[in-house]
């Protein structure tokens, strides 16, 4: 009986930052994937937009 290898999920996560220096800026969103060994979509997590104060963007 041959054994099949288990692969855990990848969580994939995209971050929308309101600028490109990580100390000074912020996320303003984030979106979630999740995917099997083959990078097959097994789902979509929420997309989280994230309120930042007036000035940010």
């Amino acid at each position: 009986m041959s054994k099949r290898k288990l692969f855990p999920p990848l969580v994939w996560l995209d971050l929308e930052m309101s600028g490109l220096d990580p100390d000074s800026e912020r996320i303003i969103e984030i979106a979630t994937v999740v995917t099997n060994e083959n990078l097959d979509e097994i789902i979509e997590g929420p997309s989280l937009v994230i309120k930042q104060p007036p000035g940010i963007y």
